[in-house]
């Protein structure tokens, strides 16, 4: 009867261990390989419920009145100690075929280093990285795109001006650096989730990040921006870009 209970108990200390082992593996779905600071776990997988949960920085339309840049509605953002996850909600303009997005990011706080953005003009966003793409996150037939050609710009000189005046560097994100962009389109309104690694956007210490996105219609070639967040006073960013906390 002893050596049977000291079988059982060898299976279930197996069990837990082959369950710690598994909880720390990137599964690949935007990393989930750990939580934020406040327990939080996102999966990249086009379903939303985790994005409910505390700690998770978020910025909307709902207070901000007569704007000229309405169709990006909600914006959220987290990190655990690998990724950065972004959540968005963007009403698509009637005929939309192509929705660019640019995803700004000040990765090392400091809005006096980087290049600057009119859409933030007061204070200055001095983003270091921004996440591109130019076919966006509208797929064919009212899908959400994969994002594949997802690039990041990153900011080598020129502190304080314009990126496409002072330069920058744009490099491809490889698959192992971005998690596809998963979601639905429901009712004319685009949502969609996606991640990329820390190490990318050189946010690889605890602290703070912050960071805006604009949205695109480029269906008539134009490039007619049509969603900024966050927004402030009059629909453009004139005050400080979302907080997100790295743990």
């Amino acid at each position: 009867m002893k050596k049977s209970y000291f079988i059982a108990a060898l299976a279930i200390i197996g069990m837990v261990c082959a369950c710690d082992k598994d909880d720390s593996k990137d599964n690949g779905n935007g990393g989930n390989s750990g939580k934020t600071d406040s327990g939080v776990a996102i999966k990249i997988d086009g379903s939303f419920d985790d994005w409910k949960g505390s700690g998770i920085s978020s910025a909307d339309m709902s207070e901000v009145e007569d704007s000229a840049y309405p169709n990006l509605l909600v914006m959220k953002a987290c990190a655990d100690a690998k990724h950065v996850y972004f959540y968005f909600e963007c009403e698509l303009e009637e005929g939309q075929t192509v929705a660019p997005i640019d995803i700004l990011i000040n990765s090392d706080g400091d809005v006096s280093t980087g290049f600057t953005s009119w859409l933030w003009a007061d204070d200055g966003c001095g983003w270091d990285f921004m996440l591109e793409s130019e076919a966006g996150f509208l797929g064919a037939g009212n899908t959400i795109s994969d994002l594949s050609d997802i690039t990041v710009y990153k900011c080598v000189a020129g502190d304080g001006q314009d990126a496409w005046d002072a330069g920058s560097v744009m490099e491809p994100l490889n698959v192992e650096d971005f998690s596809a962009c998963k979601g639905t389109v429901k009712a004319g309104v685009a949502y969609f989730e996606l991640s990329v690694l820390r190490s990318v956007i050189n946010a690889n210490k605890a602290g703070k990040l912050s960071f805006g996105v604009t949205a695109t219609d480029a269906t008539t070639g134009d490039w007619v921006t049509i969603g900024v967040l966050p927004q402030f006073e009059e629909g453009i960013g004139t005050g400080e870009m979302l907080e997100v906390t790295l743990p």
